[in-house]
């Protein structure tokens, strides 16, 4: 049984974090149609395909409800997972990102701050 994890930057970040061991790259803005094109690319090769559409920052787009949902639903017998993983950015920006991130399962969530 074969498995792929497919992880596209589809939105981008909008922090500029020293952790990140992607650097400054821009915040190109991908098409949707790119998410079904990569389904359906490698759908033949593995049994099952977990799809995510951001690297360096979840939730980042503004549909990220949307987002998350279509995640699962394009995703071929594997669903994604939200860890700890939380947007500092919408934490910050968007009074409704707690209670999201209730919804899909985040119990803990982790910042760094460095000077």
């Amino acid at each position: 049984m074969k498995h792929l994890t497919l992880v596209v930057d589809m939105y981008g970040c909008p922090n500029r974090c020293k952790h990140c061991w992607l650097g400054h790259i821009p915040n190109t803005a991908m098409s949707e149609d790119v998410n079904q094109y990569l389904i359906d690319y490698f759908k033949d090769t593995f049994d099952t395909i977990t799809y995510y559409s951001w690297v360096r920052e979840s939730d980042y787009c503004d549909n990220y409800h949307e987002r998350w949902k279509r995640d699962n639903e394009i995703s071929i017998g594997k669903k994604p997972e939200r860890f700890e993983l939380a947007s500092f950015y919408r934490l910050n920006s968007d009074p409704d990102y707690v209670n999201f991130l209730k919804e899909v399962g985040v119990k803990i969530v982790q910042l760094s701050f460095l000077a």
